[in-house]
């Protein structure tokens, strides 16, 4: 009697597997696919996208254990896998070094991008490194701890690493109380453009900086500590080619009122992220910068601090200087975008972006609404042609009739108004657009510093041709007052080209009573509007 150490259940489970045709010849299949399949295959499989400068952290996986697991279906895969030194020149690093060890073996002498996602073989790992310095195109460090600072510090302060482009270190949540004072040589990477730190101080004086194309200052950094407004200012003029800047909470200091006649120009410098809990920071660094126009500049103000520090005032006026000099967008910006804790803008054809974003970690205390949002982005945006208005409401409160006409007044080139979430009639934006409505109701021409008249009259927004209504619910005899408003602009030579409403919920409306209350109001409309009259319905 024969007897197998293999268990009957999985004698049954394998052996069709093993045996089957299909098995054996979609593997011969695999193993005789031609050669320049197979590389491109595998070459799709690790290509790694390009590190990006905002979120260098987030990082997606080389593709290095697929070819791992991959070399192990033939040894013709393995030959292929093996000999292509392209594939492994982005290394990412877990607890051990020796995929590490392999993958330089393995790429011979191309550049690498070496990636330490742990911080545990960081020091055993300095010596490979040492070995291998000239090749290190990219270096980054996910995470760091107190353990491994000080061998990560004398490697880069005294290895030479010419190739070396980017240099990424992330020190959040170490307990080092001394940081991780780096002072590159630029002897030691000539051709380094790219720098990151986070949490720790870096000698913000070194010549380094002046051949950057990417700078982080990242969050709670010894950098107040170290460098003023001047001197960041003068550091910044010496970075001609300065591409990406972010600081994330690492202002420089401000020191008295000095930092108001700085001015420096960044020509090059195309995306510039700020985030911070003090936005008297945020200012003044605006303050001493000068941007192309085609610059994109986002703005991030946390709102997370106690009420002692009175953030109630914090408003776009607090943050964004009105300095057209230092912001040439603020004389270009063609589309706004205004929501309950955002703000946008956008030059022409897209190029060039202002945004600010209020994240709340807390509101206690913090009483800024939409009727000061409306008001003070209408300011900011007074010399702008704008032409396109979005205003997107959700839980905040309606905006009142006076702020909505100054937003609207200071906008007079406007042609197209979306207004998202209307609260009828808390937010009278009809009233707003009659032009036979009262002048104590709403601001006239000189109730608005610096207000363009495009047409010699005082019609509030006169080039109007394109309204969106989006009514946060139904409201009897509201489409009967558009009507009124409608035709009150007409009658002045205001009429609309294109008009569309919609209702975020009509489920408590008979549907009777529904349709023939729009059906009505659509005749009315088409009669007053020279294009399209749509009515869309959104039940929930």
């Amino acid at each position: 009697m024969r007897y197998s150490t293999i268990p009957e259940h999985s004698q049954q489970r394998m052996t069709p597997s093993i045996l089957s045709p299909d098995y054996v010849s979609r593997r011969k299949a695999m193993r005789d696919m031609p050669a320049e399949i197979l590389l491109e295959i595998f070459e799709s499989i690790v290509d790694t996208p390009p590190i990006s400068y905002d979120s260098p952290w987030e990082l997606p996986e080389s593709g290095l254990e697929w070819l791992w697991q991959a070399s192990r279906t033939c040894c013709d895969w393995r030959r292929l896998i093996f000999g292509t030194a392209r594939f492994w020149t982005v290394i990412d690093v877990g607890r051990s070094c020796v995929p590490l060890q392999k993958a330089l073996e393995y790429s011979a002498k191309l550049n690498v991008q070496i990636r330490f996602r742990d911080p545990a073989p960081i020091p055993s790992a300095m010596q490979i490194l040492s070995d291998h310095a000239d090749r290190i195109g990219t270096l980054v460090v996910v995470r760091l701890d107190q353990d491994t600072i000080p061998s990560l510090t004398q490697f880069l302060s005294r290895t030479s690493m010419p190739e070396l482009s980017e240099l990424w270190v992330n020190t959040q949540g170490s307990d080092e109380d001394e940081g991780l004072a780096l002072s590159l040589q630029p002897s030691l990477v000539p051709n380094l453009r790219a720098v990151h730190f986070t949490e720790r101080c870096f000698d913000w004086s070194s010549p380094i900086i002046q051949r950057l194309h990417a700078l982080y200052l990242g969050r709670t950094s010894g950098f107040r500590d170290v460098c003023g407004l001047d001197e960041f200012a003068h550091a910044l003029e010496s970075c001609p080619e300065l591409k990406f800047l972010k600081i994330d909470g690492s202002f420089p200091a401000t020191n008295g009122n000095s930092q108001l006649e700085l001015s420096v120009a960044l020509p090059q410098l195309k995306h510039l992220r700020l985030r911070n809990t003090e936005p008297d920071d945020i200012f003044q660094t605006l303050s001493c910068l000068r941007f192309d126009a085609r610059a994109d500049i986002d703005v991030y103000v946390s709102i997370d601090c106690p009420v002692e520090l009175e953030l109630e005032q914090t408003g776009i006026e607090t943050i964004i200087p009105k300095k057209p000099s230092s912001i040439p967008l603020l004389q270009t910006a063609t589309r706004a975008v205004l929501n309950d804790l955002d703000f946008e803008c956008w030059g022409p054809g897209g190029r060039g972006r202002l945004a600010v974003t209020f994240e709340l970690g807390t509101d206690d205390g913090w009483e800024y609404c939409m009727d000061d949002h409306a008001f003070q982005c209408g300011s900011l945006l007074s010399q702008a042609p704008v032409t396109d208005l979005t205003i997107y409401q959700d839980d905040s409160p309606p905006i009142l009739a006076w702020e909505l006409g100054y937003l609207l007044r200071s906008l007079p080139d406007l042609v197209s108004l979306e207004y998202d979430g209307l609260s009828y009639p808390g937010t009278d934006l009809l009233a707003v657009l009659d032009p036979s409505t009262s002048s104590d109701e709403v601001p006239s021409s000189a109730d608005v510093p610096g207000s363009r008249s495009t047409d010699g009259s005082d019609a509030m927004v006169p080039h109007l041709r394109r309204l969106v209504i989006v009514l946060n619910k139904w409201t009897d005899g509201f489409l009967t007052e558009l009507g009124n408003c409608l035709r009150a602009r007409a009658s002045v030579g205001l009429a609309l080209d294109e008009l569309s409403i919609g209702l975020r919920s009509s489920h408590h409306m008979q549907s009777d009573q529904m349709a023939e209350e729009l059906q009505m109001a659509l005749e009315v409309l088409k009669g007053l509007v020279r294009g399209t009259v749509e009515i869309e319905l959104e039940s929930e």
